[in-house]
């Protein structure tokens, strides 16, 4: 891959190059998981940083795609881990602070928060590529022939893996009493 090399030579035209390709589809993946816009910009400044600095381990085993989004899911991660939300500052969204949000009831809140944090566990237990497969169709809305040349795999590859991925994703809610 050509924006590779340029990458491994410190080319910052690249670098621009990359920002500006993947911002678009990154940040929506990213706010996803951290719920929240504003610091899903300072998590993609992260995996930029990330990417930036460790370039030289990307070995072409799968497609860069694939890995810029690994990049960006353990960044998303560590983000939620390691966040420490001062309750007493303002947010945009009410279910931060705890205060009722006028739309839903608080039962309705709290199933709803309950089932995100079960899905988000169970899309974590799937294996990588599976996952990766997964998102870039459901979330990202790619088509499989877009996924199969983004992860540099054959289509029946692609639809291998989102099935299964699929099955394994239900087999996880049922266990954990989403059905």
């Amino acid at each position: 891959m050509q924006l590779v090399q340029r990458l491994r030579q410190g080319d910052e035209s690249a670098f621009r190059e990359l920002v500006a390709v993947y911002t678009p589809r990154l940040h929506p993946f990213i706010r996803d998981v951290v719920k929240d816009s504003e610091e899903a910009e300072d998590v993609l400044q992260t995996v930029f940083w990330r990417v930036w600095k460790r370039i030289e381990s990307f070995r072409e085993e799968s497609s860069f795609s694939t890995w810029i989004y690994r990049i960006s899911l353990n960044a998303a991660i560590d983000w939620r881990k390691h966040r420490r939300v001062d309750r007493s500052q303002s947010c945009e969204n009410p279910a931060d602070l705890g205060v009722a949000d006028d739309t839903r009831g608080p039962a309705e809140q709290a199933s709803s928060r309950d089932l995100s944090a079960k899905v988000r566990a169970a899309m974590l237990q799937l294996p990588e590529k599976f996952r990766t497969a997964l998102v870039l169709r459901e979330i990202e809305g790619m088509s499989y022939e877009e996924i199969a040349h983004e992860m540099n795999i054959a289509l029946g590859t692609v639809e291998s893996r989102i099935f299964r991925a699929r099955a394994k994703l239900a087999r996880l809610l049922e266990a954990a009493g989403i059905s």
